[in-house]
Parts: C-alpha cells; sequence; structure tokens
C-alpha cells in the first residue's frame, strides 16, 4: 500500500486502523474514530513536543483534556461539528513513540452554503478540507 491509498481512501471506509510502515522504525497510522485504540497516542503526542512543557518540566495537561473532548466523534458526548463532518487521523510513530500526528477533516455543511469567494476564487463545486492538530518533535 502507499501514501496515496491511505490519503486517497474516502473518510470513514476505514473499517479499523491502516499501520503503514514507513522504514524499519517508522510506521505511519490513520483511522476515522475517535474510538480507534491509537487515539491516545494522538492525544498525547504533543507532550513528547519540548515546547509544551512549562519552566518547572511540568506538562500542561488541560491540553490533553480539551482536545479529547473536542475530537471525541462517536457516542455519547461526541462534539457535534462531526455530525456534518468527517474526519481521518494521522499519527506517527518512532519505536512505538508518537512523534508527529495531524487530522484531515471535510465539513460537508460548510460546502452545502453558498460561498462567492470560494467559487469565484476555486470555481464552483469545488470541495474544501481542512488540516489541523498538526504537530511533530524537532528532529
Amino acid at each position: 500500500m502507499d501514501y496515496q491509498n491511505i490519503i486517497a481512501a474516502p473518510f470513514g471506509s476505514i473499517k479499523s486502523e491502516i499501520i503503514h510502515p514507513i522504514d524499519p522504525i517508522h510506521r505511519l497510522i490513520a483511522f476515522d474514530k475517535s474510538s480507534s485504540r491509537f487515539m491516545d497516542d494522538f492525544l498525547k503526542m504533543p507532550y513528547y513536543v519540548k515546547s509544551y512543557y512549562t519552566d518547572s518540566n511540568g506538562k500542561v495537561f488541560p491540553i490533553f483534556l480539551s482536545d479529547k473532548s473536542e475530537l471525541k466523534n462517536t457516542g455519547k458526548g461526541s462534539n457535534p461539528f462531526f455530525e456534518n463532518a468527517n474526519s481521518r487521523y494521522f499519527v506517527v510513530k518512532a519505536n512505538g513513540i508518537p512523534i508527529g500526528r495531524a487530522l484531515a477533516f471535510h465539513d460537508r455543511l460548510y460546502d452545502s452554503e453558498e460561498n462567492p469567494f470560494r467559487e469565484r476564487y476555486y470555481g464552483k463545486g469545488v470541495k474544501t478540507g481542512w488540516i489541523g492538530f498538526f504537530e511533530c518533535v524537532h528532529l
């Protein structure tokens, strides 16, 4: 499987996770549901980035709880944004440690609204997607 297949797979079509080896050390993991076994890796990844530490070397844990509630896309208490949006989570792990993450999403409601700017500069019927929660360690 190549990266194009991982990225181009339709949202919601990943029945479980896709784990793709990049090299002997690194793995790219893609999943659609916040109930995935890799969601903890997605949420905890920022704690491996030095800039998330405070001056006293304590970790800033409220970020974890905020991200967890914002990204819940299944079950009771899920974020209403995901009722009209599709998402794909990506985690890169090196030797089992998460070293990068990103969230790609498509908001169907946004694309269904009239948007003169989008139509003028990108054309009628062009879909819009976003990438968020992008973080990685500095190697």
